[in-house]
């Protein structure tokens, strides 16, 4: 199963509420830059970077999850919640409409 994910979609805001520009950029340099071993992921984070929407599958998505959610990611606590709520959400519309299919 392959999860649509467009990180551009995320809004952020800083704590004056003020929008985070081009959030997503933020996001592709994490992937990046992180030493991730799947090249295709590499891949992708420069589709990000360009604010392209892309497909992770499971695998892919677990570790991104992972990288932008852990201690060592240097994003801010309300970014990382507004990134978790997102997945979730991606998650859940996937599983829900993998159900549908199944029927």
């Amino acid at each position: 199963m392959n999860f649509r994910v467009d990180f551009a979609e995320i809004k952020i805001e800083d704590l004056d509420g003020k929008p985070i520009q081009d959030f997503h950029k933020t996001i592709a340099n994490r992937i990046y830059y992180s030493n991730v071993q799947d090249l295709d992921l590499a891949d992708k984070a420069r589709q990000i970077n360009k604010g392209n929407a892309v497909d992770l599958t499971l695998e892919q998505l677990k570790i991104v999850e992972g990288l932008l959610i852990s201690p060592q990611s240097g994003l801010a606590v309300f970014a990382k919640k507004d990134i978790k709520d997102y997945l979730d959400e991606i998650k859940l519309k996937a599983e829900q409409e993998h159900k549908g299919l199944r029927k």
